[in-house]
């Protein structure tokens, strides 16, 4: 009788135990820590269109970027992986239908 009520004593404190230690599985965090970037980025964002800019890249400098990189990566990448390799014709065809090779 007694090993019965001890085996339902400890049954019930592991059943009760496992939601209340899940809760504090990743330890004590404090979700201002985690968060605080969001208002921030927001913050950012906001003086950005009030000064008339954009938070964002402006087109023309994505394309300047986006030309630099087919214009320096294509040599680099037939070389390392041949001319013929179907990743390399795909850049190149990308590049060449948005004008920046010819």
């Amino acid at each position: 009788m007694q090993t019965i009520l001890v085996a339902a004593i400890v049954a019930a404190a592991a059943i009760a135990a496992g939601p209340a230690d899940a809760q504090d599985y990743t330890g004590n965090v404090n979700p201002g820590t985690w968060a605080s970037s969001m208002p921030m980025e927001a913050s950012i964002r906001a003086q950005a269109r009030r000064n008339g800019g954009s938070a964002r890249m402006s087109d023309a400098r994505a394309s300047a970027n986006a030309r630099q990189h087919c214009i320096s990566s294509l040599p680099m990448l037939r070389s390392q992986y041949g001319a013929g390799d179907g990743r390399v014709q795909q850049m190149t065809s990308l590049c060449r239908k948005r004008g920046y090779i010819d």
